[in-house]
């Protein structure tokens, strides 16, 4: 499993670096979506049960931000960064791996998370106006690290069962 995951992580690094020297150069446009891969890889589990790999990343900058992933069974795992102003969200996760980061750094954040069942993992940065949040997990070994810098603040965090932990830092302007 190890090699296989490796290279795919491998890749996403490679993809992540392009991206971010595309933007440095301004060849992607503002505000522009960029899905890099969603369920694409197989993979076996530690206890040998065929999974999907799935991925997704969504980098935005510009006005007039929006996001949407919604993935539902296996390996899961989304990044998303938007940058600008009018931000906002959404992200489901249902089932397996988990794991989402967001970052959203502007004027009108928004966000919306929800994960469903088994690794889970959230992190979510919000820096600039209007920040607010509300991450929802469900069941298995959770944990949420929330980091909310602006002056609209507020978040809401729910977990369910099994491990749950969450750790929220606000500090307003």
């Amino acid at each position: 499993m190890g090699g296989f995951c490796d290279a795919h992580h491998n890749s996403d690094r490679k993809v992540m670096t392009e991206l971010k020297a595309m933007q440095a150069r301004r060849v992607l446009p503002l505000a522009m979506l960029v899905v890099v891969r969603v369920a694409t890889a197989i993979d076996l589990a530690p206890n040998d049960e065929l999974v999907r790999g799935q991925t997704a990343v969504i980098v935005q900058n510009g006005e007039q931000q929006s996001m949407n992933i919604d993935q539902r069974g296996h390996a899961n795992k989304a990044q998303a960064g938007q940058n600008g102003q009018e931000q906002s969200g959404d992200l489901r996760q249902t089932g397996r791996g988990n794991v989402a980061t967001l970052q959203q750094a502007g004027i009108d954040n928004n966000a919306q998370l929800d994960q469903a069942g088994i690794g889970n993992r959230m992190h979510v940065s919000q820096t600039g106006g209007g920040d607010q949040a509300l991450v929802t997990q469900s069941g298995r070994d959770n944990r949420a690290d929330i980091t909310q810098t602006g002056s609209g603040l507020n978040v809401s965090v729910v977990q369910r069962g099994n491990g749950n932990r969450a750790l929220v830092n606000q500090g307003g302007r």
